[in-house]
């Protein structure tokens, strides 16, 4: 299953609602559920984002509706990168230095 990196920052509208957070996270969680997706790791952060979470989705369609869903209760925005295991980028270089 495709990995995603999900570096998530609250909004005003985020900040304001901090004694419901654990709640906003379970909504969270139950979207992600419903669009096939697992939770890895999720790490809250000092810096560029208030949280970084890494998932596992089915496909890049189903990571969309998740980040679609979440996106629109105005709490965070976010920042998503697919993530490649080391092991299968370093045998795509491996590939391309024995084509050469």
């Amino acid at each position: 299953m495709p990995a995603y990196v999900i570096g998530a920052r609250r909004t005003e509208k985020g900040h304001q609602n901090l004694k419901e957070f654990s709640a906003v996270l379970e909504r969270f969680s139950r979207v992600r559920e419903a669009n096939g997706g697992t939770l890895i790791k999720c790490y809250a952060t000092f810096g560029r984002f208030d949280m970084i979470i890494i998932a596992e989705y089915p496909s890049g369609t189903a990571m969309q509706r998740a980040m679609t869903t979440m996106l629109g209760e105005g709490v965070f925005t976010i920042e998503v990168s697919e993530a490649m295991p080391m092991s299968e980028f370093l045998a795509i270089l491996k590939e391309e230095e024995q084509e050469h």
